[in-house]
């Protein structure tokens, strides 16, 4: 499977309201990583700078909150630190955090539990 591919199914499937595909890509891509699967790239990228976040601020904070977006154009905006700062929430949101000092395998699996409840959200409002 390609889980790039598979990914990018899924935010173009929300962008068109294809709620049939929206479900069969996620359970493809959840499937996929419930085997231990990498993540697609894009999420991938998003876990491995909230690592460096948690390394970079981890004295500083308790944590760091973080937010994916599946926006109605079909992409997937992340955000990160405080939500009252986002300037634009409109998307299917899903939000997580990561405990300061979290290892890289921490931050994938919040990056893996921040999408379902993003897809959630999508489904919650149909």
């Amino acid at each position: 499977m390609d889980i790039n591919a598979t990914l990018e199914t899924l935010l173009a499937a929300i962008a068109t309201d294809d709620t049939e595909t929206v479900s069969e890509a996620y359970d493809n891509l959840r499937g996929w990583i419930d085997r231990g699967g990498f993540l697609p790239d894009e999420m991938e990228s998003i876990a491995v700078h909230l690592f460096n976040l948690s390394k970079d601020y981890g004295a500083e904070t308790d944590g760091i909150d973080f937010r994916f977006y599946l926006t109605e154009n079909g992409d997937l905006r992340p955000a990160f630190g405080d939500a009252s700062y986002d300037q634009d929430h409109r998307g299917y949101c899903g939000a997580g955090s990561v405990a300061a000092g979290a290892t890289l395998d921490d931050c994938r699996k919040a990056a893996a539990a921040c999408l379902d409840d993003a897809v959630e959200f999508y489904f919650c409002g149909r």
